[in-house]
Parts: structure tokens; C-alpha cells; sequence
């Protein structure tokens, strides 16, 4: 019997340890390394990366992406603007996705649409404390903070930031709409 519990107590340890190992990071093989901008003798402290579509991106970040299938205004496909590694090891990773309304007018800019999402595997604290703006609630429990043209919540450990640019009244129901696809 003691036997068979340190074999237990060891095939769980090996099957823990095997998982942490495994840990998925940032795969790097299919994306674009963007040649840091320097000024002088400073470099950015993390890197920057760029992904040749949208698929890519998501199978490179080492996290599940929920993105929204249907956005309150007529749109171009999702793009990917920027994939970060703030510790240049794959493990903390922030990506960057926009979109613009279909009908982008030169000489009307109050009916143009530009939504711009942000997901990242870990949490930030704003320099002045609390993250300002009013509490809202997305979907059950799920609550998140909305502060002007911008809507942060957080899913799972994945922590999102949406912000549509629009002359829209209504842009906070829209946010809120558009998260609730992401939850």
C-alpha cells in the first residue's frame, strides 16, 4: 500500500512537472521580427513582432484569442497590428488587432468606424493606482471598466482592451456587444 501511494504521489509529480515544462511560449517561426527603432545608445526592452495574417498570430501567441465574429459596423477583416514579448522570452506577450468601417469616407469622417483590440496574457497596473473609468457588467460575472471610447476586461487570465473610434451614440452598447463575443 505505501508503495502504491509514492508511485502515485511520483506519477503525479512527473505529470505536473511534465506540463510546466511544457508551457507554451511565443513561437517565433512564422512571424517577423520588427528592427528595433533606436535613438542613440537606447533600444526598446522588448521585442516586436509582425505576422503575415491573422491566423498566424493566433497560433504563434502562447494564449486563446477570443475575437469577435460580428462587429456594429460594416468592417475589413481583422488585421494584426503588433505581437509584443515585454521580456524577450515568449512568455509575456501582448497582441494588437484593428479594423476599419468598409465604407471609409475622405470628406465624412463622422460615419468612419476604426476598432482596435488588445489582448495580453498578463496584468498591468495603471502609474496612478486604480484603473479609471465606470464598472460594467459584460456577461454574468464577467465585469470590466469603461472609460470614455475604450472597454477593459479581463477572461481567464487573458486581459483585453477594446477601443472604437466612431462618432456613434451608442458606443458604449457597442463595446459591450462586442465583448460579450469574446467571453
Amino acid at each position: 500500500m505505501k508503495k502504491l501511494i509514492i508511485f502515485s504521489f511520483l506519477v503525479l509529480f512527473l505529470l505536473v512537472a511534465c506540463e510546466y515544462k511544457t508551457a507554451r511560449t511565443l513561437d517565433t517561426s512564422k512571424l517577423t521580427e520588427k528592427e528595433s527603432e533606436t535613438t542613440g545608445e537606447f533600444e526598446l526592452p522588448f521585442d516586436i513582432y509582425t505576422a503575415p495574417s491573422l491566423e498566424v498570430a493566433l497560433d504563434a501567441v502562447p494564449f486563446e484569442v477570443n475575437l469577435p465574429e460580428e462587429l456594429p459596423f460594416d468592417a475589413q477583416p481583422l488585421k494584426v497590428l503588433y505581437i509584443y514579448d515585454f521580456e524577450k522570452d515568449g512568455k509575456k506577450i501582448e497582441v494588437g488587432f484593428s479594423t476599419l468601417s468598409n465604407n471609409t469616407h475622405t470628406t465624412n469622417f463622422s460615419k468612419n468606424h476604426a476598432l482596435l483590440i488588445s489582448a495580453r496574457n498578463y496584468e498591468t497596473h495603471h502609474l496612478a493606482g486604480e484603473t479609471p473609468g465606470t464598472e460594467v457588467t459584460i456577461k454574468d460575472d464577467i465585469k470590466g471598466k469603461y472609460y470614455e471610447s475604450q472597454l477593459s476586461f479581463s477572461v481567464e487570465g487573458i486581459y483585453y482592451s477594446l477601443q472604437m473610434l466612431s462618432n456613434a451614440e451608442d458606443l458604449k452598447d457597442e463595446l459591450l456587444s462586442v465583448a460579450k463575443q469574446m467571453i
